[in-house]
């Protein structure tokens, strides 16, 4: 055997080797498909933010979509940003996980009202 092959004589390494080529096959197939996922539901809501929306107020919509996509990424960098460097950084990002907290409770709790209304 070669030099360069001579590694693959030892049987612990062929396991090794075949063990983490087959882990970053499919470490690839998983970012191929959630990259395709993203792609696919961005599209699709804005598919549907067009197709359900009046003629008239379409620029409006998708601009207000747009905007809430991109745009308020910045402006929440720029107040947590400037929050941490008034106070420590672990209560900045504390304080946004216990508003994350309490949006998904609120959310959860008028879905489950409108539910139990219909």
């Amino acid at each position: 055997m070669s030099l360069t092959l001579g590694a693959l004589k030892s049987r612990d390494f062929r396991v090794l080797w075949i063990g983490s080529t087959v882990s970053n096959i499919g470490t690839w197939m998983h970012i191929v498909a959630q990259g395709w996922l993203m792609y696919l539901l961005t599209e699709m809501v804005s598919t549907l933010l067009q197709t359900h929306t009046p003629t008239e107020l379409r620029g409006r919509v998708m601009s207000v979509y747009t905007i809430s996509w991109q745009g308020l990424e910045y402006v929440g960098v720029l107040l947590t940003g400037g929050l941490a460097a008034l106070v420590s950084t672990s209560l900045v990002v504390f304080g946004a996980a216990v508003i994350v907290g309490a949006l998904i409770v609120t959310v959860q709790a008028s879905h489950r009202s409108a539910l139990q209304a219909q």
